[in-house]
C-alpha cells in the first residue's frame, strides 16, 4: 500500500500535476471560436445548426461564459473547416497574448 504522495499512474504520468479542464481560458476559446466562425462566413445560428447546438449556447461559448466539452470543441472545429489541434493551438496563442 502507498500512503504518501500519489505515485505516477501505470503510464508513468503524474496526474496530480496536470491542469484540470477548468484551467483553460474560456474567454480565449470564445474569441477563437468567433474568429473561425467569421472566417467560415457563418452566423452563430448557422454554426449552431451545423453542430447540433442551440444558438444561445454558441453565443455563450463566444463570450467565454461557458466551457464546452472537448467533444463540442472538436465538432465546432470540424464544422468551420479547422483541424481541432489547430483550434486548440489558436486558443493557446490567444490566451498568452491578452
Amino acid at each position: 500500500m502507498f500512503y504518501g504522495r500519489r505515485s505516477p499512474d501505470a503510464d508513468g504520468v503524474d496526474n496530480e500535476n496536470i491542469g484540470s479542464i477548468g484551467d483553460y481560458d474560456a474567454v480565449a476559446l470564445g474569441r477563437v471560436v468567433q474568429r473561425v466562425r467569421w472566417d467560415a462566413g457563418l452566423t452563430q445560428a448557422q454554426l449552431a445548426e451545423r453542430c447540433d447546438m442551440h444558438p444561445t449556447y454558441v453565443g455563450l461559448i463566444e463570450r467565454g461564459r461557458t466551457r464546452p466539452t472537448l467533444e463540442k470543441v472538436w465538432t465546432i472545429a470540424r464544422q468551420v473547416g479547422v483541424r481541432p489541434s489547430a483550434l486548440v493551438a489558436m486558443v493557446e496563442v490567444e490566451a498568452t497574448h491578452r
